[in-house]
Order: C-alpha cells, then structure tokens, then sequence
C-alpha cells in the first residue's frame, strides 16, 4: 500500500506501539513517503476499535481496510471442541471483521480486505474451530459484495518469513500436505490483483496438488479434489531395488521390507537413527498423520515399483502387516503362482509329524469345502483333497 502511494497507514494490534517490529516498519515506509500511526487495540472489542477509528486526524480518513489478526487454535479434534475455545478462534478473525464493517459501513471505501485461509477450503486437521472461523470471513465478504460495498476475502496458503504456519512442525506439515510457501513479495502483488479483479472470494496458494489430493483423499474421498488428474503413483518400471526384493525368496523379502518400512520411518517422522520400532506398534502411534502416511507410500512405491493405495497405512496399520501385504505384492509380480505355493505346501506336509497333518488336512478340507461349488460336499484322501484345491482354483 505504501509503495502505491497510501499517505498514512493506522496500524492496529493488541501491543500497539510496542509489537515488534514496528520502529523498523515505520522507517521502512517513511522511505516511500507514508506515515504510520500504530494503536493498541483488540479489534474483537467495539468499543475499543471504535475509539481507534475516531483517533484519525480529519485529513487522513479510512479508505481502506486490510484486515489480517487471527489465531490458529489449539489442535483440538472436532468431537472435543469446547465452546470456550471456537469462541477464542472466532473472536480476532470474525468478531474483528464483522465490528469493521459495522463501524464502517458509512464509509466509502476503496477496499475491505480480509486475510482468510485455505483451511476454509480443503480443511486442515486439528484447526476445525479456525477453519470455521475463515469461512466466516468468506461469508462476511459475500454479504458485503450482495449489499453493493467493496469486499474481498483471500483463502491463504502458507507465506514463507513468518506467520501463524511458521513453527517448524506446522511448517513441515504443511509441507508434507501439498502446500507450499509463498514469498510475501509475491503473495502481497496478489492482494492488489484480487482487489482489482473483483471476485468476493479468491484462494492464493502455492500447492503440489497431486499431493494435496492424495494426502486430503487418503482416508475419504473428498469431493473438491476429485476432478484433479490423477497423479502416477508409481514408476512404469520397476527399479533395481524392487528387482532385487521380488528375487528374495518370500521371508526374506518380507524382512527386508520390514527393515525398509523402519528406516523410512525414522527419516520421515525424526526419529533417532538408533531407534528400534516394533513391528507391531500402529503407524498412528508412532505419529502418522495422512500427509505422512502418503509420503511412506510414494517412498514405497519407487522401491517397490508397485503401485500402491494413498490409504496404505490405513489399510495396513502396522509394519508387520504392511510388509506382509507388500511381500504378496512383489510375490505376486515374481510370478509365484498359487499352484507352485499348493505343491510346496504338499511337499512340507508329506514329512511332517502326523499331528501337523493331520491339522493341516482338516484346515485344507475347510478350504476345500468353501471353494468348492454349492450343495457339493467334501471328503476323501489328503492327495484327493489337494486335488480338489487345485480344480477349483482353476489352475489343474
């Protein structure tokens, strides 16, 4: 604003004066010729933005309205929201607009822009109260722009050198979830092109939208995002690392897929180096969330060179049952048909203890009677029995 020529910006926050930064943003503008007036105020208390507002000398009159407090809120599932808590989120973003346009709905304004975000849009996990309180800025804009007044709400993505993504593990997963920083350089041209282009609502993001499609579907789908192309979820052909695992034998590939999934994990969720997971401890324990989750896939299906679900970790909640699902897998693109699997099992069972088959053949009989076709019955020998399996498997 200062650099198109406003001659005077009234700066509102709740340290006023004293925020940091503020001696150094009043000399930075200075140099582009606008003075800066910095008040203490919650704009969530009429009152006291009123009081504000009425502080402007006559010669400097509001024209224009950027309005950009909020507050993430504490992470809280939706199921346990408390009313005490969706107010605190409600309270800066919507509070604050909704007493701006009230106490300036006289006004002739050039622009009333509010900095929402793109958690009104795809959501964002644990932020139900802030997600709720941005699409109460969106609404508030639309209303505006129905009664003929100037409004404009940008659904934000993340901007890099600061801000309410800024610790670094929100930063990473955010990273994680497909939504990338934007320079403020870049996302302040923005705000100009939005206010001129007229639209009541518009979402400026910088985004990996194969990952956020993935990450945002993982567990359900999501409307929004269906119409995205697809993303390839795996390479056409497999590298020398799937190559090599579909050429272990079938308990050391699952072992060496295990191994993987720990390693994989440790890098991904910073784990220490010398950490040792149990196989048998869930993905979500371990601290899996669904943008993680689809990272192991993507990291899987390039080892693999197998094409894998973004709800993997869903479908297989442990390592355990993860690298048993991707040994079949591999087993399965080896060329290990189930007849094979049938004459091994054969050949195990002829030397073993007559307890062992005897438990093996009343198992192989209950198989057998569900394969086989309706009202047909089974019995007979053990080799009668395995050739029965191997009828209705198709394969004899």
């Amino acid at each position: 604003m200062a650099r198109r020529g406003a001659p005077h910006l009234l700066l509102v926050s709740r340290r006023g004066a004293a925020a940091a930064g503020v001696d150094d943003l009043r000399r930075e503008l200075a140099r582009h010729g606008t003075a800066v007036t910095a008040v203490a105020c919650d704009v969530s208390d009429r009152a006291q933005l009123a009081a504000a507002l009425d502080s402007l000398p006559a010669e400097h009159p509001v024209t224009a309205v950027v309005h950009a407090a909020g507050v993430l809120g504490p992470g809280t599932p939706l199921r346990d929201l408390s009313v005490a808590e969706l107010d605190a989120v409600l309270a800066a973003k919507v509070a604050g607009a909704e007493n701006l346009a009230g106490l300036l709905a006289d006004r002739a304004l050039d622009a009333f822009v509010l900095f929402s975000s793109g958690a009104a849009v795809w959501g964002i996990a644990g932020q139900a109260a802030y997600a709720a309180a941005n699409a109460g800025l969106d609404a508030l804009a639309q209303q505006r722009q129905a009664l003929g007044r100037p409004a404009t709400s940008i659904q934000w993505g993340s901007w890099a050198g600061g801000g309410l993504a800024s610790p670094d593990d929100l930063a990473a997963w955010m990273r994680r979830s497909g939504t990338l920083s934007m320079e403020p350089e870049r996302a302040v041209a923005a705000v100009h092109e939005a206010v001129e282009d007229g639209a009541a609502t518009v979402c400026v993001a910088g985004v990996d939208w194969d990952r956020l499609r993935d990450v945002y579907s993982a567990a359900r789908p999501r409307t929004l995002l269906e119409e995205l192309a697809p993303g390839d979820t795996g390479p056409g052909d497999p590298p020398s690392s799937a190559a090599l695992l579909a050429a272990l034998a079938p308990a050391e590939r699952r072992a060496a897929l295990l191994g993987l999934i720990s390693e994989q994990t440790v890098a991904l969720l910073g784990y220490d180096d010398d950490a040792e997971l149990s196989p048998d401890r869930s993905f979500r324990d371990m601290g899996y969330d669904s943008a993680a989750g689809v990272q192991l896939r993507n990291l899987l299906a390039t080892a693999t060179g197998t094409k894998l679900p973004p709800t993997m970790v869903f479908d297989h909640p442990t390592p355990a049952k993860l690298a048993t699902y991707l040994a079949g897998r591999l087993g399965e693109q080896a060329g290990e048909p189930v007849m094979e699997r049938i004459a091994a099992l054969q050949e195990v069972l002829a030397s073993a203890a007559p307890d062992v088959r005897s438990a093996a053949v009343d198992r192989l009989r209950a198989i057998a009677l569900a394969l086989a076709p309706a009202g047909e019955g089974v019995s007979g020998s053990d080799e009668e029995i395995f050739s029965l399996i191997d009828r209705e498997l198709g394969l004899a």
